[in-house]
């Protein structure tokens, strides 16, 4: 495992989902995320950084959520990472949060 919480639902955003998915030992099917990361850029100040990390932070604490937020930082780290990696860090649906 190893990453942090916050991770895997950015990665989510950025890079898509679509297919099983498995939270706390149930399966759902998901409905096609679309991708999104294309219009994440350097530096993290940018709008739409921010404007990813605001949405996930919504969603995190929202519907008694109680997640620590999202900033605009976790969001380009991991886009940054996949951007070294030049390729995409697919969740696994084999992992539960």
């Amino acid at each position: 495992m190893g990453e942090r919480a916050a991770d895997r639902v950015i990665r989510i955003v950025l890079y898509g989902l679509k297919g099983n998915i498995s939270v706390a030992g149930k399966t759902f099917n998901a409905a096609a995320m679309p991708v999104f990361g294309q219009q994440v850029t350097a530096p993290p100040t940018t709008g739409a950084t921010r404007r990813f990390a605001a949405v996930l932070t919504y969603v995190r604490q929202d519907w008694g959520n109680k997640a620590a937020p999202v900033t605009a930082d976790d969001v380009a780290a991991v886009h940054k990472l996949w951007a070294t990696a030049r390729r995409c860090p697919r969740p696994s649906s084999r992992q539960s949060r």
